[in-house]
C-alpha cells in the first residue's frame, strides 16, 4: 500500500511538473536545485495554437501567482524544499491519525475537502 501511494504521489508530481515545464526554465548551472521564472510565449504555452490576448494574459498571471506562492522567500527562485512544502502540508493534513500513511478513507476525505474549497473559491469569484 505504501508503494502504491508513493508511486501515485510521484506520478502526480511528474504530471504537475510536465504541465508547468513550458513556462518554467531550469537554471543553466549543473547541479543547481532551483527553478526561475520567465515570461511564457504563446508558442510555449500551447505549441501551434494562437491564444487571444486576454487568455494569454490570464495564464501568465496564474503562472506568476503560483510561482510567487511557491517562492516563499521571494528570491525569484523555487528550491526543492519550497516546491515540496505545500505537498507535505497537504499530506500531514490528510494523515488524520498521524501514522505517516494515507488510508483510502483519509485520502477520500482529504480529496472531498479540497474539492469543496475549490468550489467555494469558484463560487465566491462569480459573485
Amino acid at each position: 500500500m505504501k508503494k502504491t501511494f508513493l508511486m501515485t504521489l510521484v506520478l502526480g508530481l511528474v504530471l504537475a511538473l510536465a504541465s508547468v515545464r513550458p513556462v518554467l526554465a531550469t537554471s543553466e548551472k549543473a547541479g543547481d536545485d532551483e527553478v526561475s521564472t520567465q515570461e511564457p510565449s504563446t508558442e510555449q504555452m500551447h505549441p501551434g495554437k494562437s491564444w487571444k490576448h486576454g487568455k494569454r494574459m490570464q495564464a501568465t498571471k496564474r503562472v506568476k501567482s503560483h510561482f510567487d506562492y511557491l517562492d516563499t522567500n521571494q528570491d525569484g527562485k523555487i528550491t526543492h524544499e519550497e516546491f515540496m512544502a505545500p505537498h507535505e502540508r497537504r499530506f500531514k493534513e490528510a494523515d488524520t491519525d498521524g501514522d505517516g500513511v494515507l488510508t483510502r478513507e483519509e485520502f477520500g476525505s482529504s480529496w472531498a475537502k479540497m474539492r469543496k474549497r475549490i468550489r467555494e473559491k469558484r463560487h465566491k469569484g462569480t459573485q
